[in-house]
């Protein structure tokens, strides 16, 4: 894997040696292409940062309760809980934005939409975000 310098958004300016892959996507449309598009990206990035956490989603959405609808914020909390080793190494990949665990999260929640044979959008809902902050976040559906 090469590696690339690139500037940090840190205030003393420090570069930050970061990995180069190529990113395959089910869901960017590149040159016209809807699955399997590639382009090279620089972390953080889906498939480089979650790569671990996504491997588990299967397993998650199958230990989401049957009898009702479930949130972005209750499967990213068993996803976080489950992989807590991955979930820090994918966060700390956001660390120097304003907002990493939103970042994450709503990464996180996207990927959702690539289980369709697992799950099922139904809306959205009131939900406390990991801050207990009040909020809106996605609700699903097994199926």
């Amino acid at each position: 894997m090469r590696r690339n310098r690139i500037k940090s958004s840190a205030a003393d300016g420090a570069n930050l040696a970061m990995p180069q892959a190529v990113c395959v996507c089910s869901r960017h449309g590149h040159d016209g292409q809807k699955r399997s598009a590639r382009h090279p990206v620089a972390a953080p990035h889906k498939g480089l940062l979650m790569d671990d956490l996504l491997a588990d989603y299967p397993a998650v959405i199958g230990l989401m309760p049957t009898d009702r609808d479930f949130t972005s914020h209750e499967f990213i909390l068993a996803l976080a809980q489950r992989r807590q080793g991955a979930y820090i190494t994918a966060l700390s990949g956001y660390a120097a934005g304003d907002a990493p665990f939103r970042t994450l999260h709503g990464q996180l929640s996207q990927a959702l939409y690539d289980y369709p044979a697992l799950v099922r959008h139904t809306g959205e809902v009131a939900s406390e975000d990991i801050f207990r902050s009040p909020g809106r976040c996605a609700s699903w559906r097994r199926v």
